[in-house]
């Protein structure tokens, strides 16, 4: 068996700092060791005795995360919260997301979802019934920033924004802020602008952007591309400018 000179490896420098090296050694095999490739086994999770490395995901039914929701309930009840949807893009998950949604309106929990728009209008519509509340991300409205950095169509989100609008369903507006990518004062202005025309949006928010997806980046073996996030003072002085056109705050 001809091994290659490199394998993909996920070197633990911390309990909180894996990455993926995707050029890692191969060591030397001796005449009586044994070689067993494989594919997403969990074994090193198993065995870490620190437990730095762990398996991402398990399968649950609507009835098994609702049972863990209830635990905290007594919590919803008394500090006015409930429960957010999130991802990935949870919408893409419809039919476990409308179950679920179901599962919590009945038991009286306040319900949310994180989204950003991008897919066909209807996949949102069929869970707005069982929603009290949308957070919807909306990254610019300049056509560059979409073609250089998100890699999308923007009239989708922007399209679907107004027809969340139109559906009566309150919502939040929320810009994860990127230095020198969708941080001018011009380019929240106009979102802002945009939002002063709904009827249906509670308020609009500022993200400092993180760099937190970056594991996940590592463990895939992607590339990550660095992106900073605006000061404090600078996402302050464009709440300011937000604030002329809409209720905004980080």
């Amino acid at each position: 068996m001809n091994l290659p000179k490199t394998m993909k490896a996920l070197v633990v420098y911390s309990q909180t700092d894996y990455r993926f090296v995707p050029d890692f050694p191969v060591p030397e095999c001796g005449p009586d060791d044994i070689i067993i490739k494989t594919e997403g086994c969990g074994i090193c999770a198993g065995e870490c005795f620190s437990n730095a490395l762990v398996l991402s995901g398990r399968d649950e039914s609507v009835e098994e995360v609702l049972r863990q929701v209830l635990d905290d309930k007594p919590y919803y009840d008394e500090s006015g919260g409930g429960v957010t949807l999130s991802g990935g893009e949870p919408v893409l998950q419809g039919d476990f997301c409308e179950a679920l949604l179901k599962s919590f309106r009945d038991e009286g929990i306040h319900t949310n979802v994180q989204t950003a728009g991008f897919y066909p209008f209807e996949m949102l519509d069929r869970l707005l019934p069982r929603l009290d509340l949308v957070m919807y991300d909306i990254k610019g409205v300049s056509p560059d920033i979409f073609s250089d950095h998100v890699h999308a169509d923007p009239s989708l989100a922007l399209d679907n924004l107004l027809r969340l609008d139109e559906s009566g369903v309150p919502f939040i507006v929320r810009t994860p802020c990127v230095k020198g990518v969708n941080d001018s004062p011009q380019e929240i202005e106009a979102i802002a602008q945009m939002l002063s025309g709904l009827k249906h949006c509670k308020y609009f928010t500022l993200l400092p952007y993180h760099g937190l997806a970056r594991v996940k980046y590592d463990i895939l073996g992607m590339e990550f591309k660095t992106y900073e996030a605006p000061s404090k003072e600078h996402i302050a002085n464009l709440e300011k400018i937000a604030a002329q056109y809409v209720k905004a705050g980080t």
